[in-house]
């Protein structure tokens, strides 16, 4: 498995105080933290910005502290740091939530992907020497950023809301007007110039700058972010996680200069269907962004992985996925590693379980000689019987849902998924 090294690796890293602790580390609040579309401050990805808090309850911003460097050496985030130091990730939030993934044999939490071995390789010389200066009190640097500058977005898709999405906020206000729960009023938020300098100060010391979004190409913050970091730190690597729509010449040519110093480590294009489905499930036009990835590629020789989120809205169409992009030149790999919880609306757990389990047969089948498909989440949902999510009032919010996003989009996507139409009509059939 990838998450899987060595005792030789871990030492040529630089990293035998995480090796010697793995089990029950995670490498995340000892290298650095995410700061969301709102500014906040949070743990990791596994947060919830509007609910999570530090001791005492204090929600950080960006707008409001000093200096990132000095938040990250607080008091604050070394209390999350001895918690799993002493063996009680399990018991904090929101660390316990991949400790309960992992123990119940899921693969897909933040704990599972910042401990695997690329990240140690980008990390490679630093956890050992931060973790000494960590002992004798010692000031570190941020070593990894997950950064999103503001909800700017070029994109209303099926799964999103307007805390991602500036697009959404229309949408949201529809989804209001119909009396449909889940959706609040939101704005543009993005990092104000006081606050993209103190992204600015950090960059020297960074081995792993993680842009996200809203849609990272929408925000000029990011290529301003990306020009000073190939000025200022030419060892850092970038990772992108862009929906690929639209790229600007002026950003293009920053991801030219990167590529050619060997700073892009991963780029991640969001994916969700091909043709009519991509359309519904991420609003943008299919072809346009096929030929944005097709001018990313020829411009700078960079090949990039097909990020596919998994829900109830593709599930049966994951297929012509993998059919349409497996033989462009433009692709290294094809993953199914992002899989909706049960928790959400969205989730392909609304999908009866025997009608899950024989598409999933059909996917393995299909799959399991193919070397760019990476489907080891996704799998892990199927080594046991997850119970479904299926009863009448996640029924009912689902196909709302369903229903508005077809009148938003002015087409519906059972006339694109057969499937999905048999399951809907069963619904009305039996409901209505």
């Amino acid at each position: 498995m990838s998450n899987e090294w060595k005792l030789s690796e871990s030492y040529s890293y630089g990293e035998l105080e995480f090796y010697n602790r793995k089990d029950y580390l995670c490498r995340a609040p000892f290298t650095g933290f995410v700061i969301d579309p709102v500014g906040n401050l949070t743990l990791c990805c596994m947060a919830n910005s509007s609910s999570f808090s530090y001791g005492g309850g204090k929600i950080y911003n960006i707008e409001q502290v000093e200096s990132l460097k000095e938040f990250y050496n607080s008091d604050e985030m070394e209390y999350y740091r001895r918690e799993l130091e002493n063996k009680n990730g399990d018991k904090i939030d929101p660390c316990r939530k991949c400790f309960r993934s992992e123990a119940s044999g899921l693969t897909g939490g933040f704990k599972y992907q910042v401990n695997n071995r690329g990240y140690s390789k980008a990390l490679e010389g630093t956890f050992d020497d931060d973790w000494d200066l960590r002992e004798q009190n010692i000031d570190r640097d941020i070593r990894w950023i997950e950064l999103t500058t503001s909800n700017i977005c070029n994109a209303t898709c099926s799964t999103c809301s307007s805390f991602f999405s500036s697009k959404w906020i229309e949408l949201d206000k529809l989804f209001r007007e119909k009396k449909i729960p889940g959706h609040h009023s939101a704005s543009i938020s993005r990092l104000s110039d006081k606050s993209l300098k103190k992204i600015m100060d950090i960059l020297p010391g960074l081995r792993i700058l993680e842009l996200k979004g809203g849609e990272p190409f929408a925000d000029l913050n990011n290529t301003k972010i990306l020009e000073e970091l190939n000025r200022v730190n030419k060892s850092c690597k970038v990772i992108i996680c862009s929906n690929f729509y639209k790229i600007t010449p002026k950003t293009m040519k920053v991801l030219k200069n990167l590529n050619n110093m060997n700073q892009l480590k991963n780029l991640g294009a969001s994916i969700d269907g091909v043709d009519k489905e991509y359309d519904w499930i991420r609003s943008n036009d299919f072809k346009t962004t096929c030929k944005t990835l097709e001018n990313f590629y020829n411009e700078t020789g960079k090949t990039l992985t097909i990020n596919t989120c998994v829900s109830f809205w593709n599930f049966f169409s994951l297929d012509k996925i993998v059919d349409y992009f497996k033989d462009k030149p433009y692709v290294r790999a094809i993953s199914f590693n992002n899989v909706i919880g049960k928790t959400q609306i969205h989730s392909h757990l609304h999908i009866p379980l025997e009608i899950r389990k024989k598409q999933f047969r059909y996917y393995d089948r299909k799959w399991r000689k193919e070397r760019l498909v990476h489907y080891e989440h996704l799998r892990s949902h199927f080594t046991k019987d997850q119970k479904g999510v299926f009863n009448s009032r996640s029924k009912k919010r689902l196909f709302k849902h369903m229903e508005t996003i077809d009148e938003f989009r002015g087409f519906k996507l059972t006339d694109y998924c057969p499937e999905i139409k048999e399951i809907y009509d069963e619904y009305r059939n039996r409901d209505i």
